[in-house]
């Protein structure tokens, strides 16, 4: 019901008032009991929550210990832990990694130097994709997930993707909607995020629809999910069931703790594994509780780390001929994320938390208002010579006495003094003209954009990343251009996501050759939902 009354304060403009009130009930409850026993409690409650710990404490959880995630480098001298393989592989596992070489630590003797030409091809397109005939079945939900499987589709890998009408996608349900038309097949999100993808309607637990799913798997080369360890297994769709229809298959596996270890079964979305991995103690202000990266962090992380997974063991498989299990946690993939606050722990025992906007590297490093309403620019002096800069271009030399700032150390340490001129002059200035200022004196910055301003933001508009393409309901549809761009073999991208179950004929007479006989009966016994 709450998910309900929220989606109406944000849709309708309904006040919070009472979410509010909720949330402090809550709090008077936690507030009687540790993390701990809360995280536990929850775990054999199957209720969505998770701790937040700092570095420290991610580095004791004892889940990670179980799966031997850390690893250990020695760095000047210390045997440091460091964030470990990215995935697991069944039969490639990735090798524990040495610390990085230190300066002109390999000899160049018998290395030639001399540039080398390089030939590239005449052409500077070409219609064959680099994943075309690449053939996935996807039962990937909600975010992290679909982003992955998207990038597969914008290359040209085929993708089908499992649904089920009874247990709806939460991400179809998620808004905005195209013409604030609340239905499962207008979500903005969805669409974007599964553009491309052809989607079937099928119930893994009915003995019909199970035995359709295996023969998909039998036209499959990729398998992708992302439920929790035990939802596979329990309809018979775990890796060894799969190998035994399909010997050559490649599974890849992503929930927020990994298939294995003592959190397992944790449940739950991507805000739960950025709070146990230590996002939420480092975003927030000093004086406030833990704010937390936007939404689900790991959501955002994972799908590179997916992406690189699945092309790796695709070319070990060109290469050998053998499928294999990739068991990727989303947790463990963003850890990575952390790496200098893990190592400033391990060598200098220094636990990182909340700074707001500041940074531990570079100052003044902060967002500012304008003379325009409620409008800001975020702006960072990477560079002692940005800092001059700065305080020629906004004269804060009448205010400042440079001779004591000159070092970042020094500005750090008078930090908020800094940032009360530099808003006192920012808070004078339209934010196009200030911005312009800023980029033009060589110093990072830029605004503080909400939708609207991304949609129209001049280099968002010349990479394309907002494109048109065709909805089956709705016509011309925005959604977004793929993640990265290949000179030779650009994304191509034509549909936005798919309606719910609509390929279940094409699939089962198309793909899988099934006569309309058979799909009658399939549709009969309820497989096809």
């Amino acid at each position: 019901d709450w998910g309900i009354a929220i989606a109406g304060m944000l849709i309708n403009g309904e006040p919070p008032q009472a979410y509010f009130e909720l949330c402090r009930k809550i709090e008077t409850f936690t507030l009687t009991k540790t993390k701990e026993y809360l995280f536990e409690e929850g775990l054999s409650r199957s209720v969505f929550i998770a701790p937040t710990l700092t570095t420290e404490g991610l580095l004791q959880e004892k889940h990670f210990h179980s799966r031997d995630y850390w690893q250990q480098l020695m760095i000047s001298g210390q045997s440091v832990a460091a964030p470990g393989p990215i995935a697991k592989f069944s039969v490639t596992p990735i090798k524990r990694q040495e610390a990085a070489p230190s300066l002109n630590r390999h000899s160049l003797k018998g290395v030639s130097t001399a540039n080398e030409e390089t030939t590239i091809p005449a052409s500077t397109t070409s219609s064959d994709l680099p994943l075309e005939g690449l053939k996935v079945l996807d039962f990937m939900w909600v975010i992290a997930g679909p982003l992955f499987t998207r990038s597969l589709r914008d290359y040209g890998a085929t993708i089908i993707r499992v649904e089920s009408s009874s247990r709806i996608d939460p991400l179809r349900a998620s808004p905005p909607f195209h013409s604030d038309e609340q239905s499962l097949n207008h979500g903005a999100p969805f669409n974007s995020f599964n553009a491309g993808k052809r989607s079937v309607t099928i119930d893994p637990s009915n003995p019909v629809g199970k035995e359709v799913i295996l023969d998909l798997v039998r036209w499959a080369d990729v398998v992708t999910e992302s439920f929790s360890p035990k939802a596979m297994k329990a309809w018979g769709l775990d890796y060894e069931s799969l190998k035994a229809v399909n010997p050559d298959i490649i599974m890849l596996s992503s929930c927020l703790m990994g298939q294995t270890g003592d959190r397992a079964l944790i449940p739950g979305y991507g805000n739960m594994a950025a709070a146990i991995t230590s996002f939420y103690e480092l975003t927030g202000w000093p004086d406030r509780s833990p704010a937390g990266p936007y939404l689900a962090y790991t959501d955002g992380v994972a799908p590179r780390f997916m992406l690189a997974s699945l092309l790796a063991a695709l070319e070990h498989k060109r290469n050998v001929g053998v499928g294999q299990h990739i068991d990727l946690s989303q947790a463990e993939a963003a850890i990575h994320m952390l790496s200098p606050a893990i190592l400033d722990f391990e060598l200098n025992e220094h636990v990182w938390s909340r700074r707001g906007n500041r940074d531990l590297q570079f100052c003044p490093h902060g967002v500012f208002e304008t003379k325009d309403d409620n409008r800001w620019v975020a702006l960072a002096c990477q560079t002692d010579d940005d800092w001059y800069a700065l305080c020629e271009l906004g004269g804060l030399t009448t205010t400042l006495d440079l001779s004591k700032l000159k070092t970042v150390d020094q500005r750090i340490e008078r930090e908020d003094e800094i940032e009360n001129v530099i808003a006192a002059w920012t808070k004078t200035l339209d934010e196009a003209d200030l911005v312009k200022k800023l980029i033009d004196a060589g110093i990072a910055a830029y605004l503080v954009q909400n939708s609207a301003d991304a949609v129209a933001d001049p280099q968002m508009q010349f990479r394309d990343h907002f494109t048109t393409v065709q909805h089956s309901l709705i016509g011309d549809y925005v959604i977004e251009g793929g993640r990265f761009k290949l000179s030779l073999t650009p994304a191509q991208l034509t549909t936005a996501g798919p309606e719910l179950g609509e390929s279940n004929v094409d699939v089962l007479t198309e793909t899988l050759g099934y006569d309309m006989d058979k799909v009658a009966d399939i549709f009969a016994s309820l497989a096809m939902e």
